[in-house]
């Protein structure tokens, strides 16, 4: 239905096009999208922000890379790289595509940096596992929020190697008072990442005192946290206690 009117307007504009366009994107019609931003550029309707904010998403769902790179070519042209919200939509493209050196340097050329691309360039080196790297921007970043605080102990948390830094990361956190002050949902999130981490690679012992340590600190564990510390009395052959813990499971 929507499509049929767009089809039968006499005169689009710029809104028209991107509403159409920014549709299909949220019902997941991803490449329809793309087919429909080609049929804008072929009418020379000018781009504006919102256009190349939309099809840079959508670019890196599809983890197209050349077409993102086509865009981003556009983008230069038309002078509009260093704007806010088209450069947050050029490092999420390049992060989600694996290009993360091509990411930071749109990062880098960007005037005015906000907590959002500080969040998307650590969150792009911890998709392409490379935690010390995200390390550094995250010393580097003016405020440390809680969702980069997450984000890096969730990176090194899925490394064999990274489940100590990870607990001293969190430990880290707690201690700034972050993860009190804003953002509770986020903290399980942490909580149940670094359980994960000690389930999978280290020893379940540890697991299980994080998540006493966890239930003391009144944070109430969801789904995922039961699953991993279960999982760890599994590896770790703790019968009772897995048996106490899927007991509480079924209470909560």
């Amino acid at each position: 239905m929507a499509r049929n009117l767009f089809d039968e307007m006499p005169m689009r504009t710029v809104v028209s096009w991107n509403t159409m366009i920014s549709g299909y994107s949220k019902w997941g019609k991803l490449n329809e999208s793309l087919d429909l931003l080609s049929s804008m550029h072929r009418s020379d309707i000018k781009f504006n922000e919102s256009t190349y904010s939309t099809a840079l998403s959508v670019c890196g769902r599809l983890q197209s890379s050349a077409d993102g790179k086509q865009i981003h070519c556009i983008v230069i042209k038309s002078g509009c790289e260093s704007f806010e919200l088209v450069g947050s939509a050029l490092l999420y493209f390049y992060a989600t595509c694996f290009e993360i050196a091509e990411g930071k340097r749109v990062f880098d050329e960007l005037h005015e940096k906000n907590e959002l691309l500080w969040n998307l360039l650590i969150a792009g080196y911890v998709e392409c596992n490379m935690t010390r790297e995200a390390l550094d921007v995250f010393r580097k970043m003016p405020k440390q929020d809680v969702v980069a605080w997450t984000t890096l102990i969730s990176g090194y948390a899925k490394s064999e190697e990274g489940c100590e830094k990870a607990l001293e990361l969190f430990w880290w956190m707690r201690g700034s008072g972050e993860s009190t002050n804003r953002a509770y949902k986020i903290n399980i999130l942490a909580w149940t990442a670094l359980i994960n981490a000690y389930a999978h690679h280290g020893p379940g012992s540890q697991a299980i005192l994080l998540f006493e340590q966890m239930l003391e600190k009144g944070v109430a564990p969801n789904g995922a946290t039961f699953v991993g510390i279960l999982s760890a009395c599994g590896r770790a052959g703790l019968v009772n206690e897995g048996m106490g813990i899927f007991r509480l499971s079924s209470r909560s």
